[in-house]
């Protein structure tokens, strides 16, 4: 059995549909093919969009046996936050500092990164890079509704 590592901000129950949906299938339709997926997401404090459930009916569709890891921002001081309000690096870094340790216990097999955001391309590309495995990306347009589309 194969195992891809999922890097994308943007995972069930928070956000917009748009930002998940695409993905979710593609899990539901991978692990009937035999793949195991570990997938890094935002903590449900994080800084880089806002929380709302908007997609928790897509809950029902993920595969038994999925790893869901939230992953909090790295920059934790008030000034740090302040300094990068609206900003993804500190998230992306945080998912690198993980992943180099997870790829290493996990057995991975393939680095899959969602954009947009871009850092989830760059947290995706440095994994994929730093631990020899090969890199998929997923470069969709943004959704309506999303944090970039509403700036």
């Amino acid at each position: 059995m194969k195992t891809a590592l999922i890097v994308s901000s943007y995972f069930p129950p928070f956000h917009s549909a748009g930002g998940s949906i695409r993905l979710v299938k593609f899990i539901k339709h991978m692990s009937a093919w035999g793949w195991k997926f570990i997938v890094y997401t935002q903590d449900t404090p994080g800084d880089v969009a806002s929380n709302e459930t908007l997609s928790s009916f897509l809950l029902d569709e993920l595969p038994e046996g999925i790893v869901i890891k939230r992953i909090g921002d790295l920059f934790s001081l008030p000034a740090a936050r302040r300094a990068l309000s609206g900003s993804s690096l500190g998230w992306g870094l945080n998912v690198f500092r993980r992943g180099i340790a997870d790829l290493k216990t996990l057995n991975v097999d393939l680095v899959f990164g969602v954009t947009p955001p871009f850092s989830n391309a760059l947290a995706a590309m440095l994994l994929a890079w730093f631990g020899k495995k090969p890199l998929v990306l997923d470069l969709k347009d943004d959704w309506v509704g999303s944090p970039t589309f509403l700036q």
